[in-house]
């Protein structure tokens, strides 16, 4: 049986915004995808009092080759990190890694940087 747990929901605009509320509300739960905290919300595993959703932070969806460096952001999918231009350019070997990640409809939620916070 799921169990309930009420929480306080945030969707900051900005990243300083972000920040501020991480700052302000002490043991925040970060939400992007979703496919972990969402079940373990669910199953009473976590039961943050506050819950920032930093899925519209467009600047965190960015891959970028400069300087020799690879740079994924947060909101960036295995979906996305398997699609992309750079990544088959520069490490190929990431993308056929991120295949292996669960199924396409996990891939198309999940995020590098959520799994490896979780």
């Amino acid at each position: 049986m799921p169990i309930v747990h009420d929480f306080e929901y945030f969707k900051p605009a900005k990243i300083t915004e972000a920040l501020r509320l991480l700052s302000k509300h002490k043991g925040a739960a970060v939400f992007a995808g979703g496919t972990d905290i969402i079940n373990e919300i669910k199953e009473g595993i976590a039961m943050p009092d506050f819950l920032i959703d930093i899925k519209g932070l467009s600047s965190l969806n960015k891959i970028q080759f400069k300087d020799g460096k690879l740079s994924i952001g947060a909101l960036v999918t295995f979906s996305e990190i398997l699609k992309s231009s750079v990544i088959k350019k520069r490490l190929p070997v990431f993308a056929e890694v991120a295949r292996t990640v669960g199924s396409v409809g996990i891939r198309n939620r999940a995020t590098m940087v959520g799994n490896i916070c979780s």
